[in-house]
């Protein structure tokens, strides 16, 4: 059985900060040295929030965000809600949690009555890689086909709300992370002729680790997390690609886990990759910042619209990483063929 992800769309709040001084004066911290110490290492540029500054509460958007990517990936696709027959949704924050994210998408979308439905929480980062391996076990089934994974997350407005300026954990979650949603297609059917995945192998380690933990809308980010997780994410990758006897310098393209400026430089260094092979997840992580879940998906999305900008996938067939990782300590990757 083969296994492919339809090309990711992505969904984002109304409200789009577009740099950090805006940031900086809609929270009343203008003046804050510590944060522009921060936000100039943190290197976002802009990103999408869910908060709303003016009722000092959070909206509505993270429904609706995921109903503009699965609106978007059924339109773009030709795909019904009828003809999906499982959804998998991936978030770690939530602006409501009970009823859960998936059945406030089931009470929008005319999906069917026996759907299945299995929402993944608290993998971080890495959980669009833990649907993909849960996604192409749930296919081996004669009866399902098509499965729908929504990753999407509303963390600022946690960090936003009650903002104390001398609170570094609050601060650091300020500068890094960004809200924002998308939506993929995993399935066996291989009539789907554009932007086409052809995911080849998937494998994932969860070890635990404390290295970053958020609590009461505070993160803590270990000085020594990138060389806590390096070893296991080289071992990962290496093993995956001697597996399928593939050199590293066959592998085109890599989209990874935007986690922050010096998580992307640490696997550039890692694996001595060009500026060219990291240009999609450094630019989500530039103009969005961390999504945690929704980064690695919203980065193909990402990958696609390069292709079609510069020519980004040269031929068809091309060799790709899909690289996520998250607190826990949860890492997936997945060897694919850009069709």
């Amino acid at each position: 059985m083969e296994t492919y992800v339809i090309k990711p769309e992505v969904g984002f709040p109304e409200l789009e900060i577009y740099n950090n001084e805006e940031m900086m004066d809609l929270l009343g911290l203008r003046d804050s040295r510590k944060l522009k110490v921060l936000f100039r290492k943190g290197g976002v540029s802009k990103k999408f929030t869910t908060f709303d500054f003016n009722e000092k509460k959070v909206n509505e958007a993270m429904t609706e965000m995921c109903f503009k990517s699965i609106e978007k990936l059924f339109k773009n696709n030709n795909i019904s809600p009828q003809d999906i027959d499982c959804v998998i949704t991936c978030c770690n924050s939530s602006d409501q949690q009970v009823p859960g994210l998936s059945s406030r998408l089931f009470s929008r979308i005319d999906f069917r009555k026996d759907i299945h439905n299995y929402p993944i929480y608290g993998l971080g980062c890495g959980a669009f890689l833990a649907a993909i391996n849960m996604s192409k076990s749930l296919l081996k089934d004669e009866n399902m086909k098509n499965v729908l994974v929504v990753c999407c997350e509303a963390q600022t407005n946690s960090f936003m709300d009650n903002i104390d300026p001398n609170n570094d954990g609050k601060l650091i979650g300020l500068t890094i992370f960004g809200d924002g949603a998308a939506a993929a297609l995993v399935t066996k059917d291989d009539s789907f002729e554009n932007n086409k995945i052809h995911v080849l192998d998937t494998q994932v380690l969860t070890h635990y680790s404390d290295s970053m933990t958020m609590t009461n809308s505070e993160v803590h980010i270990d000085e020594k997390l990138l060389e806590k997780i390096s070893p296991h994410i080289q071992k990962l990758v290496t093993s995956l690609l001697e597996k399928h006897n593939i050199d590293k310098n066959e592998v085109k393209h890599w989209v990874m886990h935007s986690g922050g400026k010096k998580i992307l430089a640490g696997v550039k260094k890692l694996f001595d990759l060009n500026d060219d092979q990291m240009k999609p997840s450094v630019e989500i992580y530039n103009t969005c910042g961390n999504m945690s879940c929704a980064s690695v998906p919203a980065g193909l999305n990402r990958l696609y619209s390069l292709a079609e900008e510069e020519n980004y996938i040269k031929n068809s067939g091309e060799l790709g990483i899909v690289l996520g990782f998250g607190s826990g300590f949860f890492l997936g990757v997945s060897l694919v063929r850009y069709l």
